[in-house]
């Protein structure tokens, strides 16, 4: 047992994006200094020879979608000192991915989470629909942070032992809706964000640009290139 794990949401009808996508020559080259979970939401074995071996592999129910996944991982996972929660359309831009996030995070020892940091606030109605989502999970003391107008993008990113265990201790895991609500899911990355602001836990954006670091999936990157492009000023977190 290695002292970092990354930790792996796919599923039935996503993942040939393991190695299309995540699996790149960046991961490859770094494989043998982390433990590999990733957990299936699919209602069968997926018999597919990867480009590599999990350490760990779960299946579960498909609902929930990705944050239904992290939520099983968080839930039955090991202590380790680093978790990388990542998607399986998510990837590194470049080969140090595991010593450069390590590092930032050493460097900045105020810090316990490093992903995107994406600004997205919300209008009037959707947070009306947030606060009720808040109080459906009875957390209605996170009613002071719904108009919060960022979130960590996906859930993904480096997460120290420090950030999953005060997690764990006060809330379980990260919340999810048993559906497949696109928009909910987007919530419930949200509320977990202010879950861990709760938990006295502090995140910041990789340097650089949103997605320049860490990518979530092609349609992101082309998003970024077209803002880029209108010359739209992207609002991040620096450290």
């Amino acid at each position: 047992m290695k002292n970092i794990i990354v930790a792996v949401v796919s599923s039935e009808k996503t993942y040939e994006r393991l190695d299309n996508m995540l699996f790149n020559d960046n991961f490859l080259k770094n494989r043998d200094k982390f433990d590999l979970a990733v957990v299936f939401n699919s209602s069968y074995e997926i018999e597919k020879k990867f480009k590599t071996n999990f350490d760990y592999i779960f299946y579960r129910e498909n609902t929930g979608l990705d944050l239904g996944g992290f939520n099983y991982l968080i839930k039955n996972l090991g202590d380790y000192e680093y978790y990388f929660l990542l998607h399986d359309d998510s990837y590194y831009l470049y080969d140090n991915w595991v010593d450069y996030s390590i590092q930032l995070l050493k460097d900045n020892p105020e810090v316990d989470i490093i992903g995107n940091i994406l600004f997205n606030a919300l209008n009037k109605n959707e947070i009306k629909i947030f606060e009720k989502l808040i109080e459906q999970f009875n957390y209605n003391h996170l009613l002071q942070y719904s108009t919060i107008n960022h979130l960590i993008h996906g859930v993904t990113g480096i997460f120290s032992h420090n950030a999953i265990d005060r997690l764990r201790k006060k809330y379980g895991s990260i919340p999810y809706i048993n559906n497949k609500d696109k928009f909910l899911a987007m919530l419930c990355e949200r509320l977990t964000t202010i879950m861990f602001i709760d938990c006295g836990i502090k995140y910041a954006q990789y340097p650089g640009d949103i997605y320049m670091y860490l990518a979530h999936s092609t349609e992101n990157e082309l998003i970024l290139i077209f803002l880029k492009e209108l010359n739209i000023i992207i609002i991040k977190i620096t450290i």
